[in-house]
């Protein structure tokens, strides 16, 4: 079990603060998104980033989505694939063609 340190709970905020914007439609959010995805490739092994992604990516409209599908998909091959395959997931229900 590991101890969760104080920039893993800095990154746990952040990556809640940015997918919160991005939910309830903050100018410029969406840009963040990258920084999102980006932090989440570096998760730690407490998951602090993925606890915080699987938390708030559920509430993001589908349609912002659709832009980073392509990071998503390269995503499955890491170690972050638990995480964007929900949103994948998600995606494809909501947008079968």
């Amino acid at each position: 079990v590991y101890k969760e340190t104080r920039d893993e709970m800095w990154l746990e905020y952040a990556v809640s603060c940015f997918l919160q914007g991005i939910k309830y439609g903050v100018s410029n959010s969406r840009s963040h998104l990258a920084r999102v995805l980006y932090l989440l490739s570096f998760d730690t092994p407490n998951e602090a980033v993925g606890r915080a992604f699987d938390k708030y990516a559920e509430q993001i409209p589908h349609f912002v989505w659709l832009p980073w599908i392509p990071q998503l998909l390269l995503s499955l091959q890491r170690s972050e694939a638990p995480h964007c395959k929900l949103v994948l997931h998600k995606i494809a229900t909501v947008y079968p063609q």
